[in-house]
């Protein structure tokens, strides 16, 4: 019987076939069983040519489980129809020898990327060996395997990405189209799929997108490309829609750009601060070292049009970021990249509580409440939990004066955590922690079991310079690959939102950039603050919690019971309403003419309030009175009791 490699050398096809069919059969349970759960799965077979250089290669053939060879635009509705689950297509291959094997579909409906590395392994000795370091650093964390001809690698990832390909290199990133073969030969230490980490990306974006196509000669006379007012504004448009991670198509454009002269230029400058592949303050020296292009600007976009990135219908681009070939029938599948997947929801399956319904392992949480709202409090009771659960707790305290920080080290000492306090220590700052989490994100070792408390987010970053603060998530979610979790407490802007709700203070970004976003939503009354959650993005199952938090000592309580706090906005205007009541004001009219004596809002907002409060059916209730429409407004008998003004009628 000859091996796999006899069968290539000697183009025998039907002996290679066999080899692979029996590999994956005696293989396949390794395959996690995540990516199995997903309707993505194709059979392949396997032609071997002699290329004309002399060189052998093996081709892979798709075929659907009903065995039609797949053809068509990938991932239309007609196409994932079609594609099966691993258990369809694994009973095809039994069934039919004339397959070599399966192969998973990297379309973005599933959530799921891969990384191929060719040419990169040497076994000796039965042991696996990768020629190239880059390679290993590229499929590290997470499942990868070795290739049909055990010559290359693939790795696979939770993710999205556009695919791309560096031939001469020998890497490709499989993301939005074709597919990868899958044996189960399993390399790595991980037997499951996990998250592409922003570090991850960064590296299989720079490794397998092929480099710049190289600059006109020096001596070639180059004339500046007129550019209007009209194409500058497409220009700026376009160039704010243009992905921040695909970096071939921004070395080509800032070659493009250096064609238009000084206004390519400021173009450039504007365009590379938004960024995260380059350093705007390094700016002039990245310009400089650019040489005009042979290809224009317009050139550059034709090939944003081909990746599906922009379409051009008139002047020089619309913004629209849909596949240039997309017809009427297919508008569907342009969600298919943000559509629910069952990846999705197994990670909010197995997302697994540090603190239920507040910290999520392995996540960056964000806490935003506004100024004296409870968060410091409530976290650093929460640090007493995470210590004697076994957790190493890193408390980064840049918001606390002298005698806060005092009683913040009493408290460590007591409960086995640390404060980081740089601004209590001679020379140091805030620039020294990121120097430090720098450190940790570009190191080796592991952060499984730590906890990371930033109070607060805009002592670190400015929140209203987006690259900045894109730098500084981008930073921490690359530290919670390695193991960590992260916790970011901020403020929330002294402007409400339409329903007198909190907002964030900074930009979209961190809402964008963290996992859970959750707001404190509190009311003081004399002896007590009462805090309650609020979620507002969540990537597992939350629930609303309530703290009470005593005073003056702060002592904070968990309460069973779950309280509504309400808007300002809202108290104010129950407040009224239930004084009109209870002053023997009983019709709608009545209890209206009240309010409108003694507030600024107008009469259609009480009428709407009045009526929004009542249906909710929690401090007061509507009859009707059985005369024409008039209405009968009462106070419900909870309010009477003792904790009525904390159980969310107010």
């Amino acid at each position: 019987m000859i091996d796999k490699h006899q069968a290539i050398a000697a183009l025998d096809t039907g002996a290679l076939t066999q080899i692979l069919r029996n590999d994956l059969l005696s293989l396949s349970d390794n395959i996690p069983p995540e990516l199995k759960a997903l309707k993505g799965w194709l059979l392949y077979k396997t032609p071997i040519i002699r290329k004309s250089d002399g060189s052998i290669k093996i081709n892979k053939i798709p075929h659907y489980a009903n065995k039609q060879k797949r053809i068509g635009m990938q991932g239309c509705d007609d196409d994932l129809k079609r594609l099966a689950t691993f258990d369809e297509a694994f009973q095809t291959l039994k069934s039919d020898e004339s397959f070599s094997g399966v192969g998973f579909a990297t379309l973005p409906a599933f959530g799921v990327i891969a990384y191929d590395g060719d040419k990169c392994v040497d076994i000796v000795d039965d042991q696996v060996r990768l020629k190239n370091p880059i390679t290993q650093d590229l499929i590290a964390g997470t499942y990868a395997e070795l290739s049909p001809s055990e010559t290359g690698v693939r790795a696979l990832f939770l993710g999205q990405a556009s695919s791309v390909k560096n031939v001469a290199a020998g890497h490709e990133l499989f993301g939005s189209n074709g597919f990868v073969t899958i044996t189960g030969d399993r390399i790595s230490d991980c037997n499951d799929i996990q998250p592409l980490s922003d570090k991850g990306r960064e590296l299989l974006i720079k490794h397998c997108t092929a480099p710049a196509p190289a600059p006109i000669k020096s001596n070639t006379a180059i004339v500046a490309q007129p550019i209007t007012q009209a194409v500058m504004a497409d220009l700026k448009s376009a160039l704010d829609f243009m992905p921040s991670d695909e970096r071939e198509l921004w070395v080509k454009m800032l070659h493009a750009l250096k064609t238009l002269g000084q206004a390519g230029r400021d173009l450039a400058r504007e365009w590379s601060a938004k960024s995260s592949l380059f350093d705007h303050n390094d700016f002039a020296r990245v310009w400089d070292s650019c040489k005009p292009a042979q290809t224009g600007y317009k050139a550059v976009f034709a090939e944003a049009q081909r990746q599906g990135w922009v379409n051009s219908t008139h002047g020089i681009v619309e913004i629209v970021k849909l596949p240039p070939t997309t017809k009427s029938t297919d508008v569907k599948n342009l969600f298919n990249n943000l559509a629910l997947t069952q990846v999705d929801v197994s990670k909010m399956e197995d997302a697994k509580f540090l603190v239920r319904n507040m910290i999520v392992q392995g996540h960056v949480g964000a806490y935003i409440a506004e100024a004296n709202g409870g968060k410091t409090t409530i976290f650093v009771y929460l640090c007493e939990q995470l210590a004697q659960m076994g957790m190493d707790v890193l408390y980064i305290n840049v918001d606390g004066s002298p005698s806060d920080l005092k009683r913040h080290y009493a408290h460590s000492i007591k409960h086995g955590y640390k404060v980081i306090a740089p601004d209590a220590k001679a020379g140091k700052s805030t620039e020294d922690v990121i120097a430090i989490l720098r450190a940790i994100n570009d190191g080796e070792a592991s952060c499984q079991g730590l906890v990371i408390i930033v109070d607060t987010l805009k002592k670190f970053v400015n929140l209203i310079q987006k690259s900045e603060a894109k730098k500084f998530y981008q930073l921490l979610r690359g530290i919670t690959v390695k193991g960590a979790t992260i916790c970011l407490l901020g403020h929330s802007n002294k402007y409400k939102d339409e329903m007198g709700k909190q907002i964030f203070e900074g930009t979209a970004d961190l809402r964008n950039d963290v996992d859970e976003l959750i707001y404190l939503d509190a009311i003081k009354d004399e002896n007590a603050l009462i805090v309650t959650t609020r979620p507002d993005k969540v990537r597992a199952e939350f629930s609303p919690k309530t703290f009470n938090i005593s005073l003056p000592d702060r002592v904070v309580t968990e309460l069973a019971e779950v309280i509504k706090i309400r808007p300002q906005e809202d108290r104010e205007m129950l407040g009224l309403i239930k004084a009109a009541i209870q002053s023997g004001k009983h019709k709608q009219v009545d209890i209206v003419g009240f309010v409108l004596e003694h507030t600024s809002y107008g009469e259609k907002k009480i009428r709407g309030s009045l009526k929004r409060l009542a249906a909710e059916g929690l401090a007061i209730e509507v009859k009707n009175t059985g005369v024409a429409k008039e209405l009968c407004y009462s106070l419900r008998p909870s309010l009477k009791d003792t904790l009525s003004h904390l159980r969310g009628e107010i």
